[in-house]
């Protein structure tokens, strides 16, 4: 019996299988990583050390959920356990997923058996099949179910039956004379109707099927064998010389002399890489095949084997390149703000800058005066888009109010800054605004700039003419004002706050449609609570989870496909993992591992994104200790001017190119037309269930040490492929527990209350990425070792020098 009707096994790494079925029974064993898998009507997660059979003839996919997911599968011949219980109507019921109750350790520590054979010795002597049959024996004794079983019809369609049934008949007599009718009389049905289902099911006639196994193990004899080509072709069921050209021309547009010519050392090289992927895979695998099956799943390291296409590249968007939030329109006027953007901006080359709270008292703005321009002063808004324009940032106005929250947790609006009695005031004085900026800077150029119309989201303490309720036809009014002033201009609709029910937001959204209001993008804010409400009033509960920002943005577009708006790009212009100023995470390597994380997740979703914000400067606590160096707040740089991690985040990713190359759990890998590659790579922890024990706002930096779900180091062998040779200057940067955290320092030097100003000045110059240089000669293959401690990340850029 050869191989392909036996039993075998196979160890693989996991990306995307599509919808497929075949004649053999799949056992599939994780070994490392999880995997979604569909079979049927079934949709499960599997988990490191999770089994899974899958009966013959069962439609079903799989798709790695991590990177670095490595599957075992042991393929089963259906006949092969048929003919053993004289029965060709069986199932195989085995899934730890859905039947935790079961004790699978005894067939999980024959399959690691199993495992580590196929990869050590790689051939198919006694030891290995002896083990194949005491795995088949337990399956069999433990898990069979035939269809004298009720449960048997439970679990199979009749569809699925007989499908297998005709797979299973195929499959064993493929080369032997075989014809529709004869499977026909097998299974009771007349010709015509098989020959239908197997149409309507394998979208092909019995002859097209039967002819494309029969190929299918022709190529393989002529890849591998050294038989004749007339041996292959009796040997594989065709009857005279004549049909088997004819058939293989037609599949594959070549005689089968031509294909082994072509093929073979094609096919002998995928073979050498291939061994190169099981010793890779060896390695990375040793230690968990060795170790007892009720240890597996418990080491203190994650692992990963990464093979990469260095050649394979799309365009990438990089939307973090866009947007800034760096306060309101007064506070751009303090020179602090100003120096902080400068010196951020000289390093992040962001294109755009937004602000808020332009029809303000504080801006001279806040109040109606008359509908002739001089009665205005519009020295602060002049000011500040003079700033702007002058450094070559275009202005993104936000047209809402935001100011500082007080209240328990930080989470209630204060009375906003305006003198406005009514929506008429605000729509006269911000069509006087527009007029004012045409008249100064040219419909030219303010045509370049962005506008964001407001709709109140949150509870914010406004007069009534602003409520929820008739805040709508405030929006729509400078909607339709910019529109006719400024036809050409780009206008965002409406900061929707992603916490609302999605039902909410469609009313919303089709209310502007219905009116005619169609924006150039869809604006949002996306932070991680849950909008409940207890004994009558609303309160934010912090809940934290990974990818829920994409979670957000996917349930945005889904409703915007349903209003109509489904071609529009989305612009994020805040996102953070809290609200609150006074949280320690803000400060932490977990923000910059966690901007890393998020951006890879919605980079190809979203057209811009907009950290919240600039500086801790922009909502520094009236009560503030000003001695105090770090407080918690959201900024990306201190009240002191110094990086925090979040804006190295932020900064290795603006030194991305703009093609992808590859991305996975742990890493973004990027290249540019002249071939040189750039590269981020995170380790970001999940928080446990330490960090929701209590309030938000009561998280210390003594917490930090236990408010993470693990703290395992992560190691990846990143193996890149096909690169062109030559000798590679290779930079590496490194934020970690020694390098680049201000909180890590000062976690080191607690004593120490007040600093002098030149020990600021030097905090500010040590607060840096440790930085590694080499030179690499490469020839096809670049392999890269990575070792990041838990939350650290690093920004690799990979020349090409001769």
């Amino acid at each position: 019996m050869d191989r392909q009707k036996r039993p075998y096994l196979q160890i693989e790494v996991v990306e995307t299988e599509p919808i497929h079925f075949h004649e053999e029974l799949e056992l599939l064993f994780l070994l490392e990583g999880r995997v979604s898998i569909e079979a049927g009507c079934d949709k499960w997660q599997i988990e490191k050390e999770d089994i899974l059979m899958i009966n013959s003839g069962i439609r079903h996919s799989l798709h790695a959920l991590r990177e670095g997911s490595i599957i075992c599968k042991l393929m089963i011949p259906h006949q092969f356990i048929g003919s053993y219980i004289n029965n060709s109507f069986y199932l195989i019921w085995c899934n730890s997923v859905s039947d935790k109750a079961d004790d699978y350790g005894k067939i999980r520590k024959m399959l690691k058996e199993l495992a580590r054979h196929c990869l050590i010795k790689k051939d198919f002597d006694f030891y290995y099949q002896g083990k194949i049959y005491q795995l088949l024996s337990c399956l069999i004794e433990e898990y069979l179910i035939t269809n004298e079983d009720i449960r048997y019809h439970d679990r199979i369609s009749k569809e699925d039956e007989r499908i297998s049934q005709i797979l299973s008949y195929i499959q064993e007599n493929y080369n032997k004379e075989i014809s529709l009718k004869d499977l026909a009389k097998k299974l009771y049905l007349t010709d015509a109707y098989l020959s239908r289902f197997i149409k309507k099911v394998l979208g092909r006639n019995f002859w097209e099927y039967l002819n494309s196994v029969k190929l299918h193990y022709v190529v393989e004899d002529l890849l591998y064998s050294t038989k004749s080509i007339t041996r292959i072709a009796m040997d594989n069921g065709f009857a005279n010389m004549a049909t088997f050209n004819k058939s293989f021309r037609n599949m594959y547009h070549m005689t089968p002399s031509e294909y082994k010519a072509s093929s073979g050392p094609k096919k002998q090289k995928e073979w050498k890489i291939k061994q190169e992927k099981e010793k890779r895979l060896l390695q990375e695998l040793e230690d968990f095949l060795n170790e007892p099956a009720e240890l597996a799943g418990q080491e203190g390291i994650e692992k990963y084997n990464v093979e990469i296409d260095a050649n394979q590249k799309r365009e990438y968007p990089r939307p973090w390149k866009k947007l800034l939030n760096a306060g309101s329109l007064e506070m751009l006027r303090d020179h602090r703000i100003r120096s902080d953007l400068l010196r951020v901006n000289s390093a992040l080359k962001i294109t755009h800058v937004r602000f808020w709270n332009v029809l303000c008292d504080s801006t001279g703005l806040g109040m109606y005066k008359s509908d002739n321009l001089q009665d205005y002063d519009w020295g602060i808004l002049n000011e500040c888009l003079d700033f702007l324009l002058q450094n070559h940032m275009k202005p993104v106005f936000h047209m809402g109010y935001k100011k500082g929250r007080s209240g328990e947790g930080g989470y209630t609006y204060v009375d906003q800054n305006f003198s406005f009695q009514s929506l008429w005031e605000i729509e006269k004085v911000f069509e006087l605004l527009l007029r004012h900026m045409i008249m100064r800077y040219g419909r030219e150029e303010v045509d370049t700039w962005c506008f964001e119309l407001w709709y109140p989201n949150i509870y914010y303490s406004l007069p009534k003419f602003l409520e929820i309720d008739r805040a709508f036809a405030y929006t729509a009014e400078i909607y339709k004002t910019i529109r006719r002033m400024l036809p050409e201009v780009s206008i965002g609709l409406a900061e929707f706050s992603l916490l609302t029910d999605s039902n909410r937001l469609y009313e919303r959204m089709a209310a502007f449609e219905k009116r005619g209001i169609i924006p150039n993008f869809v604006s949002c804010v996306s932070y991680p609570y849950k909008v409940v409400q207890k004994e009558n009033v609303v309160v934010r509960e912090w809940q934290f989870k990974d990818e829920f920002i994409l979670e957000e943005i996917k349930n945005l577009k889904h409703i915007m496909n349903q209003v109509g708006w489904g071609h529009l790009p989305i612009w994020m212009t805040e996102y953070n993992f809290t609200l609150l100023n006074g949280n320690p995470l803000n400060d932490s390597r977990f923000k910059g591992a966690w901007i890393l994380k998020s951006m890879a997740d919605v980079a190809e979703h979203v057209e811009v994104v907009g950290h919240w914000q600039l500086s801790d400067l922009c909502a520094l606590p009236a009560d503030a200790d000003h001695n105090r160096l770090l407080y918690g707040g959201k900024g990306l740089i201190t009240k002191d001017g110094i990086n925090k991690p979040s804006y190295f985040a932020l900064y290795f990713l603006s030194l991305l190119k703009p093609f992808l190359v590859d991305k996975g759990k742990h890493y973004m890998l990027t290249m540019d037309k002249q071939g040189t590659y750039a590269m981020v790579v995170f380790n970001m922890k999940l928080l446990g269930a330490a960090a929701y024990m209590k309030p938000e706002g009561e998280i210390t930096t003594d917490d930090m040490e236990h408010i993470f779900e693990n703290e395992k180091p992560v190691q990846m062998q990143l193996h890149l492929n096909g690169i062109k040779p030559g000798k590679y200057r290779i930079k590496s940067l490194i934020i970690d527990s020694k390098h680049g955290g201000i909180q890590d320092w000062l976690n080191k030097n607690k004593q120490i209350e007040v600093l002098k100003g030149n020990e600021i000045w030097h905090l500010q110059q040590m607060c840096m990425p440790d930085m590694q240089i080499y030179i690499k000669s490469v020839d096809q293959i670049l392999d890269i070792d990575i070792t990041l401690g838990a939350n650290d990340f690093m920004f690799y850029e990979i020349e090409r020098v001769n």
